[in-house]
């Protein structure tokens, strides 16, 4: 019992260590490409509308590098994609709920500073957020991008990857903390990092709900197409 409990310490040590590297070439591989992005917008003055193409490309990181950790830590790990096919209709119902905290965070915030008068933490509204979708065939790319690839990606990153690392050594509810405030830093916009953060904490919530990752891209997916759809009837 003694040997296997010393062997079981450094595999653990290795796990967290490779989680970091791993969320580390993320957010390197996330910096780099927008800063190669931004320079060269700014060389051909074009306008700061996302490129469809290298947003595809930043966020298939994500996918690269998760594919690397859980193949490298197969026998400590597996990869959760498990689609709950058979209880979908149960789902629907916190899915909703879910939607509704984050309306009802987001609203609230919104009041909360406009009562404390700290414009600087007013959260961005949805016209000025679809802006930067562009117009014609970009804008249908990006909306895609949006709506469909950033909310998978982001949630297989910060819910069904990185809760389930930090809840190995810490409580859930620190796990979502944690992971909310890494997924709000993410987003680099001081203005959106509160809205962001309870956004996260929503959507970590209905993790542990469903015990799957697909109801939270579909919550988030959700959310992202509201926003959308608001930004353009304003």
């Amino acid at each position: 019992m003694k040997q296997t409990s010393e062997t079981s310490i450094p595999s653990r040590k290795n796990l967290f260590y490779d989680a970091f590297i791993s969320f580390a070439g993320i957010i390197i591989g996330f910096t780099t490409i927008s800063i190669c992005v931004g320079l060269l917008s700014n060389i051909e003055n074009e306008s700061s509308s996302i490129n469809p193409f290298f947003a595809f490309i930043t966020y298939l990181i994500i996918p690269g590098v998760l594919i690397w950790f859980y193949k490298r830590n197969n026998n400590r790990i597996k990869l959760n994609l498990n689609f709950p096919l058979r209880d979908w209709h149960q789902y629907w119902k916190i899915i909703l709920f879910c939607i509704l905290l984050m309306m009802s965070s987001s609203i609230l915030y919104g009041i909360l500073v406009q009562i404390l008068q700290i414009p600087w933490l007013m959260p961005p509204s949805p016209n000025d957020q679809i802006f930067f979708l562009g117009s014609g065939k970009s804008l249908f790319f990006n909306i895609l991008i949006v709506v469909l690839w950033a909310p998978f990606n982001e949630e297989l990153l910060f819910r069904n990857f990185l809760i389930p690392i930090i809840s190995m050594k810490y409580r859930y509810l620190v796990a979502s903390i944690i992971s909310s405030i890494l997924f709000s830093l993410m987003h680099l916009e001081p203005s959106a990092l509160i809205p962001v953060f309870l956004l996260g904490i929503c959507l970590a919530w209905l993790y542990k709900k469903s015990q799957s990752v697909w109801p939270c891209v579909v919550a988030h997916s959700l959310w992202n197409m509201l926003v959308i759809v608001i930004g353009f009837l304003i």
